[in-house]
């Protein structure tokens, strides 16, 4: 990122660019004007690259009308940096017996719960805090009366509680109230947060119901700047225990900045997912959202890459529901989208609306999708609360390959207050050359300033590092550091149990160990090929123990004892040797 600057001696405007405008490797740059000098701002090169920059002759004039010379430099951005060793700051593991284990050298501080591990983090952190969630299933740490399926009862009545700094802990599952807080999981599969919270009223009025700033199995707060999670199914068990079809029950509720979810699940039914305010950007990387109503809604600028979109009812329903005010300058963006269902053996037979118009101006835009459910007639519901500015589809298929209509309807409208219908048409297609300008440096400039609120790019954030590939010397693990490593996390028998900077790991005989490198934002690699652990260097069993009356040898030809499992024991203990 950085900006390149021609500055004369004299006073300059803009000539009539007949030449062509100024370009970096050909790509055009969008110039700022000043009295004396014209400067173009560059984001997201790579690293290592050699670049040319070239502003063609008469592009600038003096004040006289007379051109410019053309101006061309090269340049070679710098390498990467390669971040510094450390691990983890906090683990969490819900099969704890306290609720807290102190750190020590070889391990970091462990918890119970996944907020505790929050709450002891720094309150401004200005380099990502890392908390790494083991396998477990994670719900509400302050359980009250429950019905039959489990669900909160507050004194059998009908009660919606609001939201508000000081019931979050008694009504949230995880709050996000920090800058920089990555929650790294296990695995996607085997990590769970789930909440059991209604955001809407209840027919029978039995359970409470709360604002959505209480209610959402995750909510991240606008002061929760930069924050990632991955590896995590988030989970609103309505609908997964319960099957319940509405009211309202989010998953997620984000209303910070710079927020990022990699690889994660985020299930509900009604009003999975929102995005709160006008500029708070969010990256969802190849993650699935379940729901059937409205369950992507809100404002902001979002892109969705790579994601899958399972709808949870069989017909009707709208995917997204937003409300992006006329200041939000791209609203949703779904790049490379599967929509689909696993609630039928044939997709196909189901039907869905991509979105219908919350409030204000909504902008959504689907590219490059797979729509294995099929569309109804125009893709959009023409009615809701508010007048879309821009809903589009581009390059759009079936399950089969075969391609669909990319015809939006254009024609919307809504009732006000006083019973007047309002209607307006939407902007309802792309050309190639509008696709080619939503890119992620783009959907994510902000103000397009070098402050916090500007130039943001998240592909770094969920870039893999190198996997292991680990070899086994006795009851040694060792394999290749990777430079852009920080640490690495160690499994054992399927079981996290190791966090080194240092690329080794001394078990027991018979270990299986599987290996993950980690990036500087808590990202994990691909697990490496599992290896399993031999006797340790030095120790060989020349007998081998069936009972306690056997005997066992080391190599010096000493006897050892042994328990009926064969591991050596010393003084009445079992110990390793190494």
């Amino acid at each position: 990122t950085g900006n390149i600057t021609i500055s004369y001696n004299e006073r300059i405007e803009a000539s009539n660019m007949v030449n062509g405008i100024p370009s970096l490797n050909g790509e055009p740059l969008t110039p700022t004007w000043n009295s004396r000098s014209v400067s173009f701002q560059y984001v997201g090169l790579e690293y290592g690259k050699e670049y040319t920059f070239m502003m063609p002759e008469g592009y600038v004039q003096d004040k006289s009308g007379n051109s410019a010379p053309a101006v061309q430099l090269t340049f070679t951005v710098m390498k990467r940096e390669k971040p510094a060793a450390r691990t983890f700051n906090a683990i969490v593991d819900g099969s704890l017996t306290v609720d807290k284990i102190e750190a020590t050298t070889d391990m970091p501080a462990q918890y119970k719960k996944i907020q505790d591990a929050i709450n002891d983090a720094p309150a401004v952190n200005e380099k990502p805090y890392l908390i790494y969630i083991k396998e477990g299933y994670y719900a509400d740490p302050n359980p009250t009366f429950k019905d039959s399926y489990g669900f909160i009862v507050l004194n059998g009545k009908d009660t919606r509680i609001e939201g508000g700094q000081s019931q979050y802990d008694d009504c949230k599952i995880i709050n996000v109230n920090k800058p920089n807080i990555h929650l790294i999981g296990q695995d996607v599969n085997k990590v769970t947060i789930a909440s059991d919270r209604l955001d809407g009223k209840l027919n029978d009025g039995a359970r409470p119901w709360y604002h959505i700033n209480a209610g959402a199995t995750l909510e991240v707060q606008q002061n929760g700047t930069d924050f990632y999670m991955e590896n995590v199914t988030l989970d609103n068990e309505n609908w997964t225990k319960q099957k319940l079809a509405g009211p309202q029950a989010l998953a997620a509720n984000v209303s910070a900045d710079r927020a990022t979810f990699n690889n994660c699940n985020i299930r509900s039914y009604q009003d999975t997912y929102y995005n709160g305010g006008d500029y708070n950007r969010t990256f969802i990387n190849k993650s699935v959202i379940e729901g059937a109503v409205d369950f992507i809604y809100g404002s902001s600028d979002v892109w969705f890459e790579g994601c899958t979109l399972n709808i949870n009812r069989d017909k009707g329903g709208f995917i997204v529901a937003p409300n992006h005010s006329e200041n939000v300058r791209w609203g949703y963006v779904f790049n490379n989208t599967t929509i689909t269902t696993t609630y039928a053996s044939d997709p196909a037979t189901y039907q869905i609306y991509l979105g219908r118009p919350w409030h204000n101006a909504p902008k959504t835009v689907f590219l490059h999708t797979q729509m294995e459910v099929r569309p109804y007639d125009g893709y959009w519901y023409p009615t809701m609360g508010g007048l879309p500015a821009l809903w589009a589809v581009y390059d759009i298929w079936d399950k089969n390959g075969n391609k669909l209509s990319e015809q939006s309807i254009s024609e919307y409208y809504y009732t006000d207050s006083n019973g007047n219908k309002v209607t307006g048409t939407a902007k309802n297609y792309l050309t190639a050359e509008e696709v080619a300008e939503y890119t992620v440096a783009n959907v994510m400039a902000g103000d397009k300033s070098t402050t916090a609120k500007g130039y943001w790019n998240p592909l770094p954030i969920v870039e893999k590092t190198a996997t292991p590939d680990v070899t086994v010397n006795g009851n040694v693990a060792s394999w290749t550091a990777d430079e852009y490593a920080i640490c690495y996390v160690v499994t054992v028998n399927g079981k996290a149990v190791a966090f080194p900077t240092e690329p080794s790991y001394i078990g027991n005989e018979g270990d299986v160990v599987t290996v993950q490198s980690v990036n500087e934002y808590g990202a994990l690699s691909e697990t490496s090929v599992s290896v399993t652990l031999k006797s340790a260097t030095g120790i060989s069993a020349v007998e081998t123990a069936t009972n306690r009356s056997e005997k066992v040898y080391n190599l010096a030809g000493q006897r050892v004892g042994a328990d009926y499992k064969g591991i050596i024991i010393k003084n009445g203990k079992k110990v390793m040797m190494k």
